[in-house]
C-alpha cells in the first residue's frame, strides 16, 4: 500500500494498492459514515468486499454508483452524485 500526497491547498492523501481493501477501515480511522463511490462495473466486482471491510471496522457505508466510461464524466454526473451525497446526509468533514 502506498500513500501519495496530492499537493493542493489544502493537500490530501490518496492511498493506493491492492492492500487497500483489507486496510480501508484502518486508513479511515475512527468509525464514521462514509460514501463508497464507484462506476457500476467496478462496483459489481469490488464494492461488496470494500463495504464489508468498512462495515467490519464500524463504519456506516453508503454505496453510490455512477455510470461507466468517459461519457459519464459530465457535470450532470457530478450533480447527481452531489445530490445523492447530500440526501444521504454526507457532507465534508
Amino acid at each position: 500500500m502506498r500513500r501519495v500526497t496530492v499537493a493542493l491547498d489544502p493537500p490530501y492523501d490518496v492511498v493506493v494498492g491492492v492492500e487497500c481493501f483489507d486496510a480501508a477501515s484502518d486508513v479511515l480511522g475512527a468509525p464514521r459514515r462514509v460514501a463508497l463511490v464507484s462506476q457500476g462495473t467496478v462496483a459489481t466486482e469490488h464494492a461488496p468486499r470494500a463495504a464489508a471491510t468498512l462495515q467490519g471496522g464500524g463504519h456506516d457505508v453508503e454505496c453510490l454508483t455512477i455510470p461507466d466510461g468517459e461519457a459519464a464524466k459530465t457535470l450532470h454526473t457530478v450533480e447527481t452524485l452531489g445530490r445523492a451525497l447530500a440526501q444521504a446526509g454526507l457532507r465534508r468533514g
